[in-house]
């Protein structure tokens, strides 16, 4: 079979010998002039002039065969399977060309619809507002195509192979193709993170072995990796390690730093741990950058910074007086000479003068972030008096000077202005200053509020830390300690004779030791209790309570809640129902969560209740009862809380259901919807038809009985409806709705209870009356209505 005319002239159709039909005739060599359009190897002349007989015989065999009316072309094909057919003649061969042009013309249309649909899409981005979307996508793109074409269109040589282990030549080749693209996207300021993170992939992968060579490194490509990985921003958080790789790496190959190059290696190379040596580096460039306009004022900030930091103060202060001699220099640079000098016992008058020269340079551009900072400075080197200095300053816009004097003022000696800071540090996180200046209150002799020691007492707690727990309980107790001296002074006043007398103790405390706290309140006791609770120091709980009620404080239901989940959790619920009497009988007033913990005290909430035996059923039931008869006597509570919730709705009739009170049940059924006005809802209804413990978790045990109540709860649905007359497909109010649910509620446990209607009712109003609502329920309505 001839060759794909594709790959030759496609518009040539002349004659064509075979394979097999040369191999047939012989080897002699054709007729150039008869089949010069058909093969170029065949133009070729015997290099020999003086040619063999028998080639001279297979030219006259073939001449003759040529003669005899024109050269004879058999066709063949190979087909799918590889079996190879032989055409009928050139008319077939033909139509199969005709088919390849018709299916290369084909091919071309759905490319060109291709190119059409992929322009109409880019426009369809771009007006819905995802021009982002069109420019990932071409970047990925651009990605996916490799080649010198885009090397020569950023104007950037490559890095050479001479020299290199062959190992590393890929790793080449992919640093040659990709370091144009990400130097094109920082001159557009496309650069995204993950440029550069490929960019410091693909060269540092190839640094040991451009070490052997770094002549092959042109100078071009090394400003091109300066430029993509000392970008400064979010998208590089290795900076600082990239630029101190790469100016050793520029060094080492003899290439000269610039400037502003040579100023960043310096900076780079002090924070990653070698400041001793970036130090030397900034003292000898004094000469040559340091005398430098344009960029002087630059280095002598890297030199405040440094030196700072480093420890060097006398070198930092003179960095300091060489930079503020630029009018336009950035004083925010003194803040870490501030840190140092505040962090040492002799200089922190340096500190101070620092901020004021800081400040006087800032002027009105100096913010509340940069008066916060100082502050941090000094609260964290325990020196709470000049930060208390600049946050008077802050706060009166330096109008009050309290420098050099040894009394504080009206206006700031008192707990009001120390209230303020203490939140501002509370608010920001620094719980350890705002401990500091508690000390530095009672140094002053300014008593905090408890409601700002609270606050560092829940702050405390809520960090969660070990440490922080620690000093919120010292801090707690102190305060509780303070209340119950009060107490026993007042106890121990009504006892004594007037006039009465003071003398001294003699007592010094210690002024490292917070002991001027202000008294406990009933605050305190609560961010107290919540903790030993969360933490299951049931012990540390009752330790509190006992002293709660030396401390002589109106309780609230807050503490009472949280020593009856901590007798509920132990497992003593009788207990916790004695602890409640208790406290109800010293007026003592409950609340929704009360009533949720006392039902959750019950044996048919604390254990698996099925396993439970009758006895313990029937004694459930008597206590369910009571406590709801409590609940109804406190109906008012609920009212200013904003009703009943649904879940303690839920667990309250989950109670009677567990307890097998079916009459119990439907009693409080007709309260939720009488006195508590509750809008029963189809989730609790699905629940208490199902019988199980909760539906909002869907597992394989219980799909099956919530798929039979579902079913039950449309029939008895119906069922309703139809006993009042309505549709099956009425659209109902939401009252009409949640009347139809009760109902429907009312009536699955009314066919538990197997007694007759008499017998019922007189069950029912023995129930209404042991629980409080018989002349809520009975007397207000007939029974024919129940």
């Amino acid at each position: 079979m001839p060759p794909n005319p594709l790959l030759l002239n496609i518009g040539s159709r002349g004659p064509f010998i075979c394979r097999s039909c040369l191999a047939s005739i012989g080897k002699q060599k054709p007729n150039p002039r008869l089949l010069r359009g058909y093969s170029q190897s065949l133009l070729k002349k015997p290099q020999n002039a003086n040619a063999t007989d028998a080639d001279g015989k297979r030219q006259a065999q073939l001449a003759e065969l040529l003669g005899e009316g024109g050269p004879t072309v058999r066709y063949f094909e190979q087909e799918q399977g590889g079996k190879i057919r032989q055409m009928s003649g050139s008319e077939e061969f033909e139509e199969e060309q005709n088919t390849l042009d018709r299916d290369l013309e084909r091919r071309l249309k759905e490319l060109e619809e291709k190119l059409r649909d992929s322009a109409a899409l880019k426009k369809a981005l771009e007006k819905y507002g995802l021009k982002e979307k069109v420019d990932e996508l071409e970047r990925q793109y651009d990605e996916d195509v490799e080649g010198g074409a885009q090397d020569a269109r950023w104007g950037l040589p490559k890095i050479e192979r001479v020299g290199i282990s062959s190992s590393a030549h890929r790793a080449i080749a992919r640093l040659n193709t990709w370091l144009p693209k990400a130097f094109s996207r920082v001159q557009s300021d496309k650069l995204e993170s993950k440029d550069i993170k490929n960019t410091w992939k693909y060269y540092s992968s190839l640094r040991r072995s451009l070490s052997a060579n770094w002549k092959n490194v042109p100078q071009e490509v090394w400003q091109a990796l300066w430029e993509v990985l000392s970008l400064s921003g979010d998208i590089n958080p290795n900076r600082m390690f990239h630029v101190y790789t790469l100016a050793q790496d520029m060094v080492a190959a003899g290439i000269s730093l610039g400037d502003e190059q040579e100023l960043l290696a310096m900076e780079a190379m002090f924070i990653e741990g070698h400041q001793a040596k970036a130090v030397e580096n900034w003292k000898r460039a004094v000469g040559t950058i340091g005398s430098k306009q344009g960029i002087s004022k630059d280095y002598w900030e890297l030199g405040v910074r440094m030196c700072s930091l480093h420890g060097d103060v006398d070198r930092a202060e003179r960095a300091i007086a060489a930079l503020i001699k630029f009018p336009d220099c950035d004083a925010r640079a003194l803040i870490h000479f501030i840190r140092t000098c505040a962090a040492r016992e002799d200089t922190g008058e340096k500190a101070w003068t620092a901020y004021r020269q800081m400040r006087e340079l800032l002027g009105r551009f100096m913010t509340i972030e940069d008066y916060d900072e100082v502050i941090a400075c000094f609260l964290a080197t325990g020196n709470a008096e000049y930060a208390l200095h600049v946050f008077v300053d802050m706060m009166f816009s330096g109008a009050v000077e309290l420098h050099g004097r040894h009394k504080l003022p009206s206006s700031v000696k008192n707990q009001f202005f120390f209230g303020k800071w203490l939140k501002r540090l509370i608010g920001a996180g620094d719980l350890e200053g705002a401990y500091r200046v508690l000390l530095l209150m009672q140094s002053h002799g300014v008593r905090a509020a408890a409601i700002q020691a609270n606050g560092l007492i829940g702050a405390w707690l809520r960090a969660d830390t070990a440490a922080g727990i620690q000093k919120a309980e010292e801090l707690a107790w102190k305060m509780v300690e303070s209340r119950l001296n009060f107490v026993r002074l007042r106890q121990r006043e009504a006892s004594v004779d007037w006039p009465v007398r003071f003398s001294e103790s003699g007592y010094t405390p210690d002024a490292s030791d917070l002991t001027f706290v202000p008294r406990a309140t009933l605050e305190t006791f609560s961010l107290m209790a919540e903790n030993y609770r969360r933490r299951g120091l049931y012990r540390d709980l009752e330790k509190l309570w006992v002293a709660f009620k030396e401390a002589e404080i109106a309780t609230d239901s807050f503490m009472m809640n949280q020593l009856l989940e901590s007798h509920i959790a132990e497992g003593h619920g009788e207990r916790a129902r004695e602890l409640y009497r208790m406290m109800v009988d010293h007026h003592t007033v409950p609340d929704g969560h009360t009533f949720m913990s006392l039902f959750r005290s019950l044996a048919v909430n604390s254990y698996f209740w099925p396993t439970l035996s009758e006895e313990q059923k029937e004694e459930d039931i008597a206590l369910c009862r009571q406590i709801f008869r409590d609940m109804l006597e406190s109906s008012w509570v609920f009212e200013a809380e904003g009703g009943l919730n649904e879940a303690q709705a839920r667990l309250m009739l989950d109670s009677f259901r567990k307890s097998k009170d079916y009459v119990g049940y439907i009693v409080s059924l007709h309260a939720l919807k009488e006195v508590f006005h509750f809008p029963i809802s189809q989730i609790i209804v699905l629940q208490m038809v199902a019988e199980i413990g909760g539906v909002e978790r869907v597992t394989s045990r219980n799909q099956a009985q919530l798929v039979k109540a579902s079913r039950r709860i449309e029939h008895m649905v119906a069922e309703h409806r139809a006993a009042m007359m309505r549709e099956a497909s009425a659209e109902l109010t939401p009252e009409e709705k949640v009347e139809e649910l009760y109902a429907v509620l009312e009536r699955y446990y009314r066919s538990k209870i197997p007694q007759l209607e008499d017998e019922f009712e007189e069950m029912y109003d023995t129930a209404a009356e042991e629980m409080g609502a018989y002349d809520d329920l009975v007397r207000k309505r007939s029974r024919g209505r129940r």
